[in-house]
Parts: C-alpha cells; structure tokens; sequence
C-alpha cells in the first residue's frame, strides 16, 4: 500500500509540475539547438567571415548562450554553418528580437546572396 501512495504522489507531482510550469519548464531542463545556413555574396565572402568571427567570440556572453560553433564550406568558402546551443527557446527569440532592433542581423542578411535558412533542434 505504501508504494502504490508513493506513485500516486510521485505522479500527481510530475502532473502538476508540467501543468503548472508547461514548456517552459521542459525546456529550461533541455538544451535548445539553432543551426543556421548562410551563403555570402562573392564579394562580402570575407565581410561575412570576419561577421562569424566576431559572433563566435560575442554570442556565448549573451544570456542564455551556451555554446557556438561556426563553421565554412571548405569545397565552397561561401558556405558557413552555425550551430547556437540555448538554455531556451525563450532565450533565443529574445536575442533574435534585439539583434532586430538593433539593426545588427540587417547588417549580417546585406552581406548574403540568398536568406538564410534556420532550423531549430532538440538534441536526443
């Protein structure tokens, strides 16, 4: 009788944890993963790398940045990949929302030939 109590509770807790925090909670417990394609103009190709570069070293102090890879094509120097690891979803569209206001991704899409393409990943 008593463990069948114990995962009574134990169940009522996980119910009321997700009812009452919803995804908000789940994702402060997973990490949120971004990867992001980019094909610069032949002639911005190293405007845009020096761009990468000063990502690669500014990103991670932005809150809820974990981690950032970058990465360049190496049969097509045109060709960059980013990988961003957030704390949340949450924490990703508010830096998405103030790199719009600021007028900083505008400058990042001006050196682009096509838009660039993102995904946005859970890691298993």
């Amino acid at each position: 009788m008593k463990n069948l109590n114990f995962i009574t509770i134990f169940l009522y807790l996980i119910f009321f944890t997700n009812f009452v925090f919803g995804n908000d909670y789940k994702e402060k417990k997973m990490s949120h993963y971004i990867i992001v394609s980019l094909v610069s103009k032949e002639n911005k190709k190293e405007d845009l790398k020096k761009a990468m570069v000063d990502l690669k070293r500014n990103l991670p102090k932005v809150n809820g940045c974990l981690s950032v890879s970058i990465f360049q094509d190496k049969s097509n120097s045109k060709n960059f990949t980013i990988v961003e690891e957030w704390d949340s979803s949450k924490s990703h569209r508010t830096h998405i929302d103030n790199i719009t206001k600021s007028g900083d991704l505008d400058k990042i899409l001006q050196l682009l030939e096509k838009p660039l393409s993102g995904i946005d990943y859970l890691k298993l």
